[in-house]
């Protein structure tokens, strides 16, 4: 809603400035990250692998030159039974860049990045093979416009007829029934069946209006 009044009554209206937003990109990267690693120089052998999770912990996106640079990491946590009994867990770290084409100029950036998956491969007590699957979902809007929209409506007392039955107003360039009416606290079909005029009919600066009490 972007105007009120009440016929009759003192109306208040306040209100907040919001921006039209334009879609530019709406795309979704699937990323394989995947990489042998070796077991810290500091813990036991591997006897028995639990499933590994993963997560991403950070993604950032930067817009220059017509492309969008993507950088993230994934963690994943390893857990598994030692050779001396004991539960272990250690987290390695992906790291990763996609770069697309974009526009860079007066562009807001939406990332969200998932894991899909993860999963290893046991090569040896101390050496696997690691791997996941990523996707990423970008979203680049542009702000074309603003706007106005009623935050709140407060209503006084009725307002005590003070003028003549019938006014006459001559029409000003940019003005609309709505504006009329509520200007002079009436409804705009009460203008309209005043004029003879019908739904459709263009207002014209100079024109003269009947505008009844």
């Amino acid at each position: 809603i972007t105007d009120s009044y009440i016929p009759g009554m003192e109306v208040s209206v306040t209100y907040n400035t919001y921006k039209k937003c334009e879609l530019l990109k709406n795309e979704r990267l699937s990323l394989t990250l995947k990489e042998n690693i070796t077991l810290p120089s500091d813990m036991p052998p591997i006897d028995q692998l639990y499933p590994v999770r993963a997560r991403i912990s950070d993604i950032k996106a930067a817009a220059d030159n017509g492309k969008l640079s993507i950088t993230g990491t994934a963690d994943i946590l390893v857990v598994y039974l030692s050779s001396d009994s004991s539960i272990k867990s250690f987290t390695h770290e992906f790291t990763f860049t996609e770069i697309i084409d974009a526009p860079s100029e007066n562009t807001d950036i939406f990332v969200n990045a998932k894991i899909t998956h993860a999963d290893y491969n046991f090569i040896n007590q101390t050496k696997l093979d690691l791997r996941c699957n990523a996707e990423i979902d970008i979203k680049l809007c542009c702000n074309t416009d603003s706007f106005r929209v009623i935050d709140n409506i407060q209503l006084g007392d009725v307002i005590p007829k003070k003028r003549p039955s019938v006014i006459i107003y001559f029409v000003k360039s940019g003005d609309t029934l709505w504006d009329i009416a509520k200007k002079y606290s009436i409804t705009a079909e009460k203008i309209m069946a005043a004029n003879a005029m019908e739904n459709g009919d263009i207002l014209n600066a100079g024109v003269r209006l009947l505008i009844p009490a």
